[in-house]
């Protein structure tokens, strides 16, 4: 592994930034001694560094490259890497730019022009984009620099990052269990110090869903709020971020949104710190379908709940609408039918049907089940869930966030929800309920959310806190998520497969 060298003065003048105690001998080599220099670092702590001359991209990307090396053979996060890529972009890195020089990763759903995006399936194992998606593209022209892609499940469709192509990604607090999906290589990355901050995407809770699983912060965007976009009540999945700092996320929103006449919704100032401003706060325990939170949960909620008390703001229980408790398979029935697109295209292609060469057998029934679903089934789902979504937004007209449990219950362990098949399709859609039972709600609504890390359970392993708001309010969601993380700090809290305690 080539080395790197840092001169004394710079790294005397980041032990003196960061306060850290960073008794290395200069200089020094990169490996685990440069991932220890860094690693007290979020995202706007590297780039303030480099405006200021104090420390160049190059040795931030060779850190978080040895970071990868040094951890992802045990955690599995991240299936393509692109080194030399992220230093010729660390050289010509801009100064200027808000995130400038800072390591990041792409998930694996999301396109980056000249490299494989797999999507977590056979299928397209070898797939090479052509293109960068908008988000993506806003993202490295502020200075991110990707160094591969994360880990993703088949097409995004599960709760935990297992895809059979790449193999399970584990959690950094522990390795038995699911770091969560779709974006689980993201958070597993930045859990584990990796990376400070890596690009996700949330159609049904899979920002949110492994940052509570991992102890990270993950905010999901009002529907139409990314740039390139759309705004139709049926475009249910956004791009946003994990990470390890509130302040990253709130940066990464700021320069990956719409502005300009086009924006679907007025644009998001850079949001900094707590508001003045107190809420109120609806407390929801059960989620779709009456499903009720494990006591462990229901525990961090409760403990959640009290700690908003205690910071002036009013938390009044409620429930959600019925319509919510009575969604049933309608968003399975609404969405399917985009992976059975894929599946016919590749069908045209191959000129037989697919079969486990192309997909995972979980793919292969949600295939057959979207075959079943008539014009009239589809219209009348998606005319069920923009009834759901109405009444869901009705919510925000007695409250300012709405506070629940992101699941019902802690992280599963790997193969719980495996795609290889070993269960039937209505124990697998009964599993996925019984586990994801709050995050849809707010993709069907298309308002804003988050996963804050604020509880761990008595084994050490984190169960983050959900907090929606109204469409366009990711803004009160930030400055309560600030006043959160002051009041109940994170940052301090690392699992054992680390870059601060792997060794």
């Amino acid at each position: 592994m080539a080395g790197l060298e840092l001169d004394r003065r710079r790294f005397l003048a980041l032990a003196a930034t960061t306060g850290a105690a960073l008794a290395v001998p200069m200089p020094f080599r990169a490996h685990a001694e440069s991932t220890f220099a860094f690693r007290e670092l979020d995202a706007a702590d590297m780039s303030r560094l480099v405006r200021a001359g104090e420390v160049h991209p190059h040795d931030l990307v060779a850190a978080a490259r040895d970071a990868i090396e040094r951890l992802d053979p045990k955690i599995n996060a991240v299936v393509t890497k692109f080194y030399d890529h992220a230093f010729e972009l660390a050289e010509k890195s801009d100064a200027a730019q808000p995130f400038a020089g800072v390591p990041y990763l792409i998930k694996d759903l999301s396109d980056y022009a000249g490299f494989r995006t797999t999507f977590g399936s056979r299928m397209s194992a070898e797939n090479v984009s052509t293109t960068t998606g908008p988000v993506a593209a806003a993202a490295v022209a502020s200075g991110l620099i990707p160094l591969g892609k994360s880990s993703t499940p088949e097409y995004g469709q599960l709760p935990t990052t297992e895809p059979l192509v790449h193999g399970p990604t584990r959690n950094p607090w522990n390795l038995a269990y699911s770091a969560g999906g779709s974006s689980g290589g993201s958070s597993a990355a930045v859990a584990s110090g990796m990376v400070p901050i890596a690009l996700s995407s949330d159609g049904g809770g899979s920002i949110r869903i492994p940052a509570c699983n991992c102890g990270v912060f993950g905010l999901k965007v009002s529907r139409g709020r990314n740039v390139g976009a759309g705004a139709g009540s049926t475009s249910f999945s956004v791009r946003g971020a994990n990470s390890r700092s509130v302040r990253d996320s709130a940066l990464h929103l700021h320069v990956t949104q719409q502005t300009g006449a086009n924006a679907h919704l007025p644009p998001t100032p850079l949001v900094t710190g707590p508001a003045q401003r107190r809420l109120t706060i609806g407390l929801v325990f059960d989620g779709v379908g009456g499903v009720a939170p494990s006591d462990e949960v229901r525990e961090g909620v409760v403990s959640a709940a009290r700690l908003c008390e205690g910071l002036g703001h009013t938390v009044v229980e409620t429930r959600f609408p019925d319509s919510v408790h009575g969604m049933g398979n309608r968003l399975m029935d609404a969405t399917s039918r985009r992976i059975l697109g894929i599946a016919k295209r590749a069908e045209a292609s191959l000129g037989r049907p697919v079969d486990e060469r192309e997909f995972e057998p979980w793919s292969l029934q949600i295939i057959e089940h979207a075959r079943g679903i008539t014009d009239e089934r589809h219209a009348e789902s998606v005319a069920y869930l923009e009834g759901m979504a109405r009444d869901t937004r009705a919510m925000f007209e007695d409250f300012d966030v709405l506070l629940s449990p992101v699941l019902a219950t802690r992280a599963v362990k790997i193969g719980y929800l495996s795609p290889a098949g070993d269960i039937s399709f209505d124990e697998m859609l009964g599993r996925n309920q019984g586990y994801v039972s709050y995050t849809t709600v707010f993709n069907v609504s298309g308002d804003p959310a988050m996963s804050v890390p604020l509880h761990w359970a008595d084994d050490g392993m984190p169960i983050g806190i959900h907090f929606a708001a109204g469409v366009g309010q990711e803004a009160t969601l930030l400055s309560l998520a600030y006043e959160l993380e002051a009041a109940r700090p994170w940052k301090d809290r690392h699992p054992p497969t680390s870059v601060w305690n792997d060794g």
